[in-house]
């Protein structure tokens, strides 16, 4: 039962609800409202992203497919084994496209692929192709004419079909060439006459840098005899001959003069030396013709002369000597060589056919002349006197080829060896 309190306190707070809720409109008796806050700036429009720049296709490099390389010593370039050409890439293999007017043309051939000397690589940009040598600096780019001296070994041959064991199908020829010393650039600009750095003396050389070159016919037969000692006068080289005639010579391309110890020599288009001041030379080639007469310098008093191929007369004599491992196949009475004995730089021959004697045999020599001793001292073979020598030839493309090269100095040429088992 509700009281008469209850009921007028429930009338009480029904009287004052109408109160307190215009207390809660007016603030009174509730925490102050905050502060409103400024309005926000409005942030700026965002800007479209630019489209992407298109990345430009990438060429990609040109590869080479096959770099063959060889480790034999090949002999010195004396003026005449030249190949040259332009460096070309075709179907991923590097070749030589020789041109019949820059090259020997009793060896031409159209195309063939380069042996670079071991410790030579390639490399490739976007453009081109570069062969790099051994120092590491480019030495020829695909498109550049190059002279290259070396060795040249035909597809049938052993050493060729070893070297083609190594490349791709793609990249078999009918001729290699083992690059040797010389790797050069025919410049457009290749002067035909130099100055040996730090002295007044010039050298005439021959020109190789024009396509359509034509190199004066060879009209000496074969080699002639030797000169007395190469003198410089006036600072001219000079070739000067018993009989009284003197020449002046035009080397073959790519070599060049140099002072080492103070005296002169001549070095070919890989740096090897070819002669000194002091030394005699056999020279093939011809002279400058004028009418035949030849033309006259008189600063040097001598007639020029183009030499095609040299011989350094005073080299030291090697007598190479093999152990007999190949007599046995050596001995057949019809394995004969008959020729007058001869010495080219230092390397006895017949025929140019290189000497390799029997280990007890031994040389003797006396100025120029030589001759060579058996095991009882009998004389087998003597300086330019005619002899027959049993024995057995062996090419340097042959089997045993590569090997008998490397017994061989680098001034005897690669070419066809006599394994010296007997004489009659």
């Amino acid at each position: 039962m509700t009281t008469l309190g209850q009921t007028s306190s429930t009338w009480l707070i029904l009287a004052l609800l109408p109160l307190m809720t215009i207390g809660c409109q007016l603030g009174i008796g509730a925490q102050a409202a905050p502060t409103p806050m400024a309005p926000a700036t409005p942030l700026p429009p965002i800007s479209p992203v630019p489209p992407a720049t298109p990345v430009p296709h990438s060429t990609p490099a040109p590869t080479v497919n096959a770099f063959p390389l060889h480790s034999e010593p090949l002999a010195t370039d004396w003026g005449r084994d030249y190949k040259m050409g332009e460096l070309a890439l075709e179907g991923g293999c590097l070749r030589i496209l020789e041109d019949p007017d820059l090259s020997d043309h009793d060896n031409f051939v159209p195309s063939f692929l380069p042996v670079w000397p071991e410790g030579f690589s390639w490399t490739g940009t976007e453009d081109t192709v570069a062969v790099i040598d051994r120092s590491g600096q480019v030495v020829a780019q695909v498109g550049d004419y190059v002279r290259l001296s070396g060795d040249g070994v035909y597809s049938e041959s052993h050493r060729g079909e070893q070297i083609a064991k190594t490349l791709s199908p793609d990249c078999i020829a009918h001729f290699y060439y083992l690059v040797g010393d010389d790797v050069t650039v025919i410049e457009s600009d290749e002067p035909e006459v130099v100055q040996v750095a730090d002295s007044d003396i010039f050298i005439r050389r021959q020109k190789t840098n024009e396509r359509g070159f034509t190199p004066l016919a060879d009209t000496a037969d074969g080699y002639g005899h030797a000169s007395e000692p190469l003198v410089l006068e006036n600072d001219c080289i000079v070739v000067p001959y018993q009989d009284g005639d003197r020449y002046v010579p035009i080397w073959p391309a790519g070599f060049t003069g140099h002072i080492e110890d103070g005296v002169l020599e001549v070095r070919n288009g890989g740096g090897r030396k070819i002669v000194r001041i002091g030394e005699r030379l056999r020279i093939r080639g011809s002279i400058v013709q004028e009418h035949l007469g030849g033309i006259y310098v008189p600063k040097c008093d001598a007639r020029l002369l183009r030499v095609k191929q040299v011989i350094n007369s005073d080299l030291p004599l090697v007598f190479p000597q093999h152990d007999g491992r190949w007599k046995r196949e050596a001995e057949h009475a019809r394995n004969s060589l008959r020729g007058t004995v001869d010495a080219r730089n230092g390397c006895m021959h017949i025929n140019y056919h290189y000497l390799l004697w029997p280990s007890d045999y031994r040389v003797e020599e006396d100025g120029d002349f030589f001759k060579v001793l058996d095991g009882s001292g009998m004389v087998a073979a003597q300086y330019d006197e005619v002899t027959t020598l049993k024995g057995h030839r062996i090419g340097s493309n042959d089997k045993l080829g590569p090997e008998i090269i490397r017994m061989m100095p680098t001034d005897c040429p690669p070419r066809t060896y006599w394994i010296v088992t007997g004489y009659e």
